[in-house]
């Protein structure tokens, strides 16, 4: 059996905890705006996101690739995201992307499975109160 060691990051798009470390605070989104950058690796592995919307929303994942090469044309500098390239995610098909309409204070969670993006962020159609977070898992 695989030692399979989790990152988890619950607090990693909107919203954050409160202080006794479980209760979810929701974070003010508006409309048509992204959530802040998340940098997830470049390891690859199963990918998990929870979202929580307060009000009717359509929630979309985006994702780029691992960063912009630093000014010596080396590796990424993974200091800045590259935030001319972030594009919706798809699965197999190009319209199948990774967007999801919420009822009002509902959640849902997906897993992406053998995902290696480097960064993501999340758009929201509509403002409102949300939540979200991820974990990858590698092996």
């Amino acid at each position: 059996m695989a030692d399979v060691r989790r990152h988890g990051n619950i607090v990693g798009f909107w919203g954050t905890l409160a202080t006794d470390g479980q209760t979810p605070l929701t974070e003010n989104v508006q409309a048509g705006e992204f959530s802040r950058p998340q940098y997830v690796g470049q390891y690859g592995g199963d990918f998990a996101i929870y979202v929580y919307s307060n009000v009717a929303n359509t929630v979309t994942l985006y994702t780029a690739h691992s960063s912009q090469l630093t000014t010596e044309g080396s590796d990424p500098g993974r200091v800045a995201p590259p935030w001319n390239y972030f594009y919706p995610t798809a699965f197999s098909d190009p319209n199948l992307t990774a967007s999801y309409t919420l009822s009002p204070g509902v959640g849902i969670s997906l897993l992406i499975p053998r995902f290696v993006p480097g960064w993501t962020m999340l758009k929201a159609t509509g403002s409102s109160q949300l939540y979200a977070g991820w974990e990858l898992a590698t092996t």
